[in-house]
């Protein structure tokens, strides 16, 4: 048998083979960059022949011109590096993303939209902006559709302060439609006094608050949406609400809102309102209209996981205003030594609803369930009323109204009515566990 031929390379073939390889898997793995800064001249476009786009220093998108980004990847070179839009901006199934190998938030700076542009993005990321303090998309007095795209990582989740989703300043007009935020530094999406706006069908998580809204001469559209995963899962509100509009994703409110006279807030069935102190109030001076159904209660509550009464202020119906309230629950308010819903020359329909745990019921003082003071008119039908500190419902001299066929329980007692000129009418109810089991009553019939 003959020996096996051996083929012998000499060393520096073996070498030039080894360098001709490792140069074909780097080559693999070098993209080259097409580089951009300053201010554009004419209309844009950038597009997958050559991306990825890399940012080095700000990119002025001027007014009167158009930046189409198409199929592309734009990198920005670090946290003080924005996009200036003055013009328009229209991103289609685009990247906007850091340069860093190792990404993390906060890397680059913002898509800021300046005063009198406009923007249409969509099937498009956003990712890794929100440096130095930035929000990821900030707006000023300008018009943005983002649908079916995504906004993420944005600021500094873990420190929970400044850096937002969207700021939308006021003037401005965002709309928001299919689309997900996640891992944002402060809120998914803050619209300040002034501001406006469309937030449905999306998903926003890991935020401070999925959304935040300052009322102030407008209503943003917010329904439909999910949150998850948030310090507060709910829409962080305060301010004067001075337009009519809509409730219908959970609301937090974080100071007082006052709805303005001639302005109807209306609440959807199972809505849930949720306080976070116990001087945080609800006052209407307009109309509330808070009709559930059996199956979808409208809830008013506190924030506290472990609840307890006197955790919130006040639902404050001022004089002339009206409600409606049906298939709904208030409870865990009369903080303060507040009363659980005072009437101050208003009227209010309650029916097929619930009011429950205020003030301290075990301390029999002050807060009563209904304060309804003279001039105002409240009528209660097929209501519950229960664990109240002082009486379920105070009609003071000159109020009037009708409650019947309600239950009453755990209070100092369950009505108390002081004549002056007008005479509730109080019939068919019934009275368990209060410390008086009749209706307390003085003054001149």
């Amino acid at each position: 048998m003959k020996p096996e031929a051996r083929i012998s390379f000499p060393r520096f073939f073996v070498v030039r083979l080894l360098c001709v390889f490792l140069g074909l898997v780097f080559t693999g793995q070098v993209v080259a960059l097409t580089r951009l800064s300053g201010t554009l001249s004419a209309d844009t476009t950038l597009d997958a022949a050559g991306s990825p786009y890399l940012v080095e220093s700000d990119l002025v998108v001027p007014a009167g011109v158009t930046l189409t980004v198409t199929g592309a990847e734009v990198r920005f070179r670090s946290s003080s590096t924005d996009l200036l839009v003055s013009g328009r901006l229209e991103a289609d199934s685009a990247v906007f993303t850091s340069d860093d190998s190792t990404k993390a938030a906060g890397q680059w700076g913002r898509l800021y939209f300046r005063s009198g542009s406009t923007g249409v993005m969509r099937h498009t990321v956003v990712e890794y902006g929100g440096g130095n303090g930035n929000s990821g998309i900030f707006m000023d007095r300008a018009t943005l559709v983002f649908e079916d795209s995504e906004l993420r990582h944005v600021g500094n989740p873990a420190s929970n302060t400044s850096s937002r989703g969207f700021h939308v300043a006021s003037g401005a007009n965002l709309r928001v439609r299919n689309a997900t935020i996640s891992d944002i530094e402060a809120q998914g999406i803050y619209f300040a006094g002034g501001a406006n706006g469309v937030v449905e069908s999306s998903r926003i998580s890991g935020a401070s608050a999925p959304i935040r809204v300052d009322y102030q001469n407008t209503f943003p559209t917010i329904q439909g949406n999910t949150f998850s995963g948030n310090s507060i899962d709910a829409i962080a509100s305060s301010g004067t609400i001075a337009v009519s509009g809509t409730w219908s994703d959970p609301i937090y409110v974080f100071s007082d809102i006052t709805v303005k006279a001639d302005v109807t807030l209306t609440l959807k069935p199972g809505t849930e309102v949720i306080f976070q102190d116990s001087g945080d109030d609800l006052l209407i001076e307009g109309h509330l209209k808070a009709e559930g159904t059996a199956d979808q209660k409208i809830l008013f509550t506190s924030d506290e996981s472990t609840k307890a009464a006197g955790q919130w202020g006040r639902l404050y119906f001022r004089s002339g205003s009206t409600g409606v309230m049906r298939h709904t629950i208030v409870e865990y308010g009369g903080g303060n030594g507040n009363s659980g819903i005072f009437m101050d020359r208003a009227t209010l329909v309650f029916e097929d609803s619930e009011l429950r745990h205020v003030g301290n019921p075990a301390s029999n003082a002050s807060s009563r369930g209904f304060h309804v003071v003279s001039g105002a008119n409240l009528s209660v039908r097929n209501a519950t009323i229960s664990d109240i500190e002082a009486q379920g419902i105070y009609f003071a001299g000159g109020a009037n109204g009708v409650v019947e066929n309600s239950r009453i329980s755990g209070t100092s007692s369950p009505i108390r009515v002081d004549y002056q000129n007008t005479f509730p009418t109080i019939q068919g109810n019934t009275f368990s566990g209060n410390s008086i089991d009749a209706i307390a009553s003085s003054g001149t019939i």
